[in-house]
């Protein structure tokens, strides 16, 4: 009698799912974003600004999640440091439904925040660490696409649960459970085997790669600020269109995003990190249209273009970092950047201000307009200088590979 063949997935596949599993929580909070309003409603006493640490507390509390898990990803492995993220996201986000106290909501909203960093870094270190090549650079932009798959998601079933509740929109961090169920499953502990032995680790240190990359993300990320902050006062400020055409540019946004991120793999085969300078001018001429253009579908296509250059960009830097880092501490390395980004977004908005006492840079058209002019400089110093700084074009072009 043969063995019957098991059911499970190839083991590649299963680690693949696993990896993927890893950005469920990336955007948990456009859930709680969708319902602020109603949750200030049942919080009258206090005032819009308070009401949105909702999201900023979340936001702050990630950082040092990241670091902590970066830090201690070679020591604990990461099977354990996410399983712990998702079980403090889920506990802490779940506690959250039932909380009648705004303070004691605030304190519940950090833990999110903290169960949500310690799980961020291993999202990027653990493609490079069992795949190579092609293989890698798909996973990579799969990865970008189901964030923005997401994003939609937890927008649009948050603000369904709210329309039932205040304290509904809490009910998203359910799929926490998913998380937990894969995670224990099939994700391995992050050490990279070759030949049945694991590699030994080489000593973490900043090399002028990261600080590269880290210096252009945190420029796109406060341009890129301006859109997400801006876009709903833009077509209000020029009779363009309302709250709900800004919605629709935020979905041609996701589906830019998503789409290119799909199509990130084979881009990144032929082109490899020379992608960086082409996509900072995509998201430039997607800010000029979108801000300077008059009309419905010039906001369309300008989202549309963003999102794209968006999709294309961050996969490929988050590729370039965690395979510089594989055989040190890509985990770590994954929560510098990372963290970077997210304390730009908090401080972009006082840029922003800065930008707006600058000449004509009261109007959301004024701002748009140097946020382009930035970002055609970030695209024309990246061409000149990437070679100097992340080397050859080509790399990660073989064939795919899974270690």
């Amino acid at each position: 009698m043969t063995a019957s063949r098991s059911l499970l997935p190839a083991r590649e596949t299963r680690i693949s799912i696993a990896i993927l599993t890893l950005c469920l929580l990336q955007l948990h909070g456009n859930a709680i974003s969708a319902g602020l309003a109603e949750i200030g409603r049942a919080f009258p006493e206090l005032s819009q600004t308070t009401v949105s640490l909702l999201l900023t507390v979340s936001n702050i509390a990630i950082v040092p999640g990241m670091l902590f898990s970066g830090m201690f990803a070679n020591k604990f492995g990461a099977r354990r440091l996410v399983l712990l993220g998702f079980g403090m996201a889920l506990t802490a986000g779940l506690l959250s439904f039932f909380l009648k106290d705004f303070y004691v909501l605030l304190a519940a909203r950090a833990v999110t925040g903290l169960g949500v960093g310690l799980i961020a870094p291993f999202q990027t270190s653990m493609i490079p660490r069992y795949f190579e090549g092609y293989a890698a650079q798909r996973l990579f932009g799969l990865q970008s696409a189901g964030i923005s798959i997401l994003g939609v998601f937890y927008g649009v079933v948050g603000g369904w649960l709210v329309s039932f509740g205040w304290n509904r929109a809490f009910l998203v961090y359910l799929v926490g459970f998913l998380g937990i169920a894969v995670t224990a499953a099939w994700l391995p502990d992050g050490k990279r085997e070759i030949g049945g032995e694991a590699t030994a680790h080489q000593p973490f240190r900043v090399t002028r790669i990261l600080g590269y990359i880290t210096a252009l993300h945190c420029v796109f990320a406060a341009c890129m600020f301006q859109y997400a902050a801006g876009i709903s006062y833009l077509l209000e400020e020029t009779g363009t269109g309302n709250a709900s055409t800004a919605g629709t540019c935020i979905s041609l946004f996701s589906l830019g995003s998503f789409g290119a991120s799909l199509l990130y793999g084979r881009i990144s085969r032929r082109f490899g990190i020379a992608v960086l300078p082409w996509g900072y001018l995509i998201a430039a001429v997607g800010m000029l249209v979108t801000g300077q253009v008059r009309g419905v579908a010039a906001a369309y296509v300008g989202s549309l273009l963003i999102g794209c250059a968006i999709g294309t960009i961050m996969p490929a830097l988050s590729n370039k970092i965690t395979t510089t880092y594989r055989d040190s501490n890509p985990a770590l390395a994954a929560s510098v950047f990372m963290g970077t980004f997210f304390i730009v977004q908090l401080l972009a908005a006082y840029v922003m201000d800065g930008v707006s006492r600058l000449p004509g840079g009261a109007a959301e058209t004024g701002r748009f307009l140097y946020v382009t002019g930035l970002t055609v400089v970030l695209a024309v110093v990246s061409a000149l200088t990437w070679r100097r700084f992340l080397g050859t074009p080509a790399e990660g072009t073989d064939a795919p590979t899974p270690v």
